[in-house]
């Protein structure tokens, strides 16, 4: 994203800080099951780490995270950066994913970037990371 709008959001006072964030983030069992950690927070943007375990495999042995549980993830990501700009609740109307690999048990990154924050509609990307463990 280029031109005001970007600017706009890199100015943007962010409403919550990581310690803010972090304490929203541990009201969901959910998010307290994934290990989820606020790492930074800022201008529209937000790092948040999580632990995958087999418990979230799609099939037992696959060593493979469900699919939902990755657009759960993405849908976190992507929501708590909404909700770090303006200290409001988001809700999901609508959520693209384009399923690029398998994605293995362990440590995981969350990234949540805001696109736009208006009065009553809001949209934000968010990406998923891993470190390679074949290596």
């Amino acid at each position: 994203m280029s031109g005001p709008a970007r600017i706009h959001l890199q100015r943007a006072r962010t409403r919550f800080g990581a310690a803010e964030l972090q304490r929203l983030v541990d009201t969901a069992p959910l998010h307290r099951e994934l290990e989820m950690r606020v790492q930074s927070v800022g201008g529209g943007r937000v790092v948040i780490e999580a632990v995958a375990s087999a418990a979230h495999f799609n099939a037992e042995a696959s060593g493979v995270v469900h699919g939902g549980i990755v657009a759960t993830l993405l849908d976190i990501a992507a929501t708590f950066a909404l909700i770090a700009l303006d200290g409001d609740d988001w809700s999901t109307v609508d959520l693209r994913i384009d399923y690029l690999r398998p994605v293995p048990a362990g440590p995981l990154r969350l990234s949540g970037e805001v696109v736009h924050a208006g009065r009553r509609i809001g949209r934000a990307s968010a990406a998923l990371s891993y470190f390679d463990r074949k290596k």
